[in-house]
């Protein structure tokens, strides 16, 4: 099994479990032979204050750093990209600390999560794109 390939489908798992940690309605994981993956829910997280839109956009991240798994740069800068594009005002230095605390809440949520974390990883990974309906994940949102 190609590592890097392990790596995103751990990375879109991380999305999606902290995306229903934020009750936002997954629809579908997915990843692709050539590294790319999404996890598509409906909507936006706009409702959603800035600290938990920055810890969504980091729990791919959080995941793959949980379970020492190989990063795609890519997919990380377009986390990243995602985090800059909420905050364009902001300097380096002001983002910093909204960054580290809230790579540290995703870090949380996805060790409380871990197995589920896993096993989405695996069905994704087998699968390459699978349906939520499919695979009922057990978490409830964090309100």
């Amino acid at each position: 099994m190609d590592p890097h390939l392990t790596g995103i489908a751990y990375h879109e798992a991380g999305h999606a479990i902290v995306a229903l940690w934020y009750g936002l309605p997954v629809v579908r994981l997915w990843i692709n032979a050539n590294g790319d993956g999404g996890t598509d829910y409906v909507g936006t997280d706009a409702h959603l204050p800035l600290h938990s839109r920055f810890v969504l956009r980091l729990a791919g991240g959080a995941a793959q750093q949980h379970f020492n798994m190989p990063a795609n740069s890519n997919t990380m800068l377009d986390d990243y990209c995602g985090i800059i594009t909420l905050t364009p005002d902001m300097t380096e230095d002001e983002r910093r600390p909204f960054l580290n605390d809230a790579l540290a809440y995703a870090a949380t949520i996805i060790a409380r999560n871990a197995a589920e974390v896993e096993r989405l990883a695996a069905i994704v990974l087998e699968k390459k794109s699978v349906n939520i309906s499919e695979v009922h994940p057990p978490i409830a949102a964090a309100r």
